[in-house]
Parts: structure tokens; C-alpha cells; sequence
């Protein structure tokens, strides 16, 4: 009796951790789920596209990336959260089975004992009206035997119950311990989804909320390009100068007129416009 009693705290203690975890679960839940509506309405605050900031796309990017992890993981524990209810209906019916098989041995013994005490009774009041003790005495050795006997019963049926208590218990120890497996693994996947946001770099460059009509939105490339498009026009410039150089191209020195250039004499380039 004493090892069931065993089994069945070590039920209950792994009922009321059930109990605990899952309130702790449902809140981490309620957390993710507030966090991922939070954010949602985050990203869909209006931005004007023109400005072209990639850093505050990256910004935005990540946003709904942590959103839709909130998401899967608030599912996962969601299922969790299923499987330590389906524990708790489990626990609980082994628990109830085995109070009433300690109820139902209780209620025999105590029968058993009402009727030695009752015998017993007899049998002293037997000898005190000094009267033939022999059919008390015949009925209290009966009720000893009885009681004997139902302990005996109820102790080889109680054992054979215990291995299957312990294996129950085992298994429900072992869901337990696989459950608590399920919710670490979900949120070690949750903090790695989280390191891949270290990857996301900000430009170092300064924002200019002008709108560059390029075939690219990268504002290093809108720099690139600024650069490049001025060294050309750089490079005709001294090319134009050259030109001039070249043919001596000096005005007259009669007064009242002036040498007419022509552009193509300048811009050798300008017959190819």
C-alpha cells in the first residue's frame, strides 16, 4: 500500500507540473501573438517609395520576417500546449483509478475491522455475564481469519497492479520529459530564425530624400552613377578644349567684325548629335 501511495504522489506531482507549464506556455503564447499583431500593424504604416531608402526597407524587412516567426512559433506552441492537456487527461485518469482502488481496499479493510471489533465485543461481554464464551469465541477467531485473509487478497492484487502503475507512470514521466524536449527545440529555432537578422547591414551613406531617375534604387549606386556621368562630362570638356588648342583658332584683328565659330568647330562630336 505504502509504494502505490508513492506512485500516486509522483502522479500528482507531474500533474501539477502539467498544470504549471501549461499556464506558462498559454502566456509565452499570448506574447508572441500580441508581438506579431504589434508588428503587423508596424509594416503597414505608409511610406513614400521615393525616397529610396533601402535602410528603411531593410528595417521593414525584418519586421515581417519577426512577424511571421512569431507566427509559426505561437502554432508550435499552440501543439504544446495540446499535448500537456492530453497528458493532464492521461494523469488524471490514472490518478482516479488508483484512488479508487486504494478507496475500494479501504472500505474492505474497514468492514473487515467493524466485524473483529464486533466479534471482540461480544466475546468480552460474553465473559463478563459469565456466560459459554465458546460461540464468540468460535466467531471472533473467524473474524481474525477474515481480516488476515482480505489483507493478504488485497495485498497480491495490489501488487500485481504496481508494475502496471509504474509502467504508466514511466510513460507518463517519459511524455513529460519529450514535451519539455518539443519546447526548447521550438525556441532554440526561434533565436537562430532571430540571428539571421545580423546579416542585415545599414548604409552608411547619407540619405538624400531627392528622387534619382536611375535604373537602380541602391543608393551607392545612385552615387556611382552621379560620379561617373560628371567624370564624362569632365572628359569632353578638356577633349573640347584640346580641340581648340589644336587648330589655333584665334578672332581677327580688324576692328568692327568679329570671327563667327561655327559649333562644329568646337564640339567635334556635334556632327554625330
Amino acid at each position: 500500500m505504502e509504494e502505490v501511495r508513492q506512485i500516486l504522489s509522483m502522479y500528482i506531482t507531474i500533474k501539477m507540473k502539467t498544470i504549471y507549464l501549461k499556464s506558462y506556455l498559454e502566456q509565452i503564447d499570448e506574447l508572441y501573438k500580441n508581438s506579431s499583431e504589434i508588428l503587423n500593424k508596424a509594416v503597414q504604416i505608409p511610406r513614400d517609395k521615393s525616397w529610396n531608402d533601402n535602410n528603411l526597407s531593410s528595417i521593414v524587412e525584418i519586421n515581417e520576417r519577426q512577424c511571421n516567426i512569431y507566427e509559426e512559433t505561437s502554432k508550435d506552441l499552440n501543439l504544446i500546449c495540446k499535448e500537456l492537456e492530453n497528458l493532464l487527461i492521461q494523469v488524471n485518469d490514472e490518478i482516479k483509478m488508483i484512488e479508487n482502488d486504494l478507496a475500494e481496499v479501504i472500505l474492505q479493510n474497514e468492514a473487515r475491522y467493524n466485524e473483529l471489533e464486533k466479534c471482540k465485543k461480544l466475546h468480552i461481554e460474553s465473559w463478563i455475564r459469565e456466560k459459554d464464551p465458546w460461540l464468540t469465541d468460535i466467531k471472533l477467531k473467524i473474524a481474525i481469519k477474515n481480516m488476515y485473509s482480505l489483507k493478504e487478497n488485497n495485498s497480491m492484487r495490489i501488487t500485481t497492479k504496481i508494475s502496471i502503475y509504474s509502467d504508466k507512470l514511466q510513460f507518463a514521466q517519459d511524455t513529460y520529459y519529450q514535451i519539455l524536449q518539443n519546447y526548447i527545440k521550438t525556441q532554440k529555432g526561434l533565436f537562430n530564425n532571430m540571428l539571421d537578422f545580423l546579416n542585415i547591414k545599414i548604409s552608411p551613406y547619407e540619405i538624400n530624400e531627392k528622387y534619382y531617375d536611375t535604373s537602380s534604387a541602391n543608393t551607392k549606386e545612385i552615387i556611382e552613377s552621379k560620379i561617373i556621368n560628371s567624370m564624362k562630362k569632365e572628359e569632353i570638356n578638356l577633349e573640347i578644349k584640346a580641340h581648340i588648342e589644336n587648330k589655333n583658332i584665334k578672332p581677327k584683328e580688324e576692328t568692327g567684325k568679329k570671327k563667327v565659330i561655327r559649333i562644329e568647330e568646337l564640339n567635334p562630336w556635334s556632327q554625330d548629335l
